[in-house]
């Protein structure tokens, strides 16, 4: 009788120290069936009120993008830069029409200038690609080169570099996830202010390129002016390099492109879009003969004007600075044909 109750007290301990594992697994599979339901009922809501899925840059998935870079080979084509090439390239473009081609954006949304980028890929012997850079005048002062390299030289290991390319997947796919409009975000501005967040017009995706539609900018006017007024306030701090200086840096610049020529790789120069106001203020202060005319005359590397492309008279920027999504395919479409006629790229 003794042995048949402590058989079953034994039991009963034995179910409780399981108890709490088999809780934990059901609550589990019941909180995720709940998130996935209310996933399915939101997303689709979400997405009708016109909010957008966004990745969220960070060093590590920069990192992520440029150790793809310099590890694909000869049919590897990088477009580092600033905002234009950031939003002005379409990847999906690239990617359909080279789908032999690994194609990475390491362009950096309004955060300085990428001539130390290019010069990190020079420097390193495993990159034998080809490089698009975004060639707005004062990128090419030295005093601004080294803006873009911190990023590139970032540390991590690997597992951190995949789990921020898995988080920015995620974002990329959820307009309930997205950290300014995302479901969270919009109850948090809510409660705060008592008013509904507003669809944001930039987009990134998990790539890093950037999508802007125009469409949801409530003042368009209001933007470029203030973008106008930003930029003539860089303007009028620019010092200007002397002629010979601005000779000595576009050599010290072709060294990078020739350490990377030596590996079977190419450097392109890419003057970006502008138009409007922003067009006459960039020719009030670096006319193109005196300095995109120079540098195409010394520079080791091809360069390519966007006047030079086809239908480059029907681009239009709608805040003068950057190209809308719905334009990025068409300008992509001409740079490829263009690179295609200077034999930069094999279909």
């Amino acid at each position: 009788m003794k042995n048949d109750e402590l058989k079953a007290k034994s039991f009963v301990a034995g179910a409780a120290c399981q108890a709490p594992n088999v809780s934990w697994i059901v609550t589990w599979i019941v909180a995720s069936v709940l998130f996935f339901t209310l996933l399915a009922v939101v997303e689709p809501i979400w997405r009708s009120l016109g909010y957008r899925p966004s990745a969220v840059d960070s060093p590590a998935l920069r990192k992520f993008w440029y150790e793809c870079a310099v590890s694909g080979g000869s049919r590897t084509m990088v477009f580092i830069g600033a905002s234009r090439i950031q939003a002005g390239i379409s990847l999906t473009a690239m990617r359909q029409r080279l789908p032999h081609y690994r194609v990475v954006q390491l362009g950096q949304f309004s955060d300085g200038r990428p001539i130390g980028v290019l010069q990190s890929l020079a420097n390193d012997d495993r990159f034998s690609g080809i490089v698009v850079c975004d060639t707005l005048e004062p990128f090419l002062f030295r005093a601004y080169w080294g803006d873009q390299r911190r990023p590139y030289g970032h540390h991590a290991p690997i597992s951190e570099l995949g789990e921020s390319y898995a988080s920015a997947y995620v974002r990329d796919l959820l307009a309930v996830a997205n950290t300014k409009t995302g479901i969270f975000a919009a109850s948090k501005l809510f409660l705060k202010q008592g008013k509904a967040a507003r669809p944001d017009y930039v987009r990134m995706h998990a790539d890093r390129s950037i999508e802007l539609d125009f469409r949801l900018v409530d003042d368009l006017e209001r933007l470029r002016e203030m973008s106008l007024a930003s930029f003539r306030m860089r303007y009028d701090a620019l010092v200007n390099p002397a002629p010979v200086e601005l000779d000595r840096d576009l050599k010290e610049i072709n060294l990078a492109v020739s350490r990377i020529q030596d590996r079977g790789g190419q450097v392109v120069f890419l003057r970006m879009p502008s138009s409007g106001a922003r067009l006459e203020l960039e020719e009030e202060y670096h006319p193109k003969a005196k300095y995109w005319d120079r540098f195409a005359a010394i520079s080791s590397g091809i360069c390519i004007h966007w006047s030079e492309l086809r239908n480059a008279l029907e681009w239009k920027c709608p805040d003068d600075s950057h190209l809308d999504c719905s334009e990025a395919v068409a300008f992509t479409d001409a740079l490829i044909d263009e690179l295609a006629r200077r034999q930069s790229i094999e279909f």
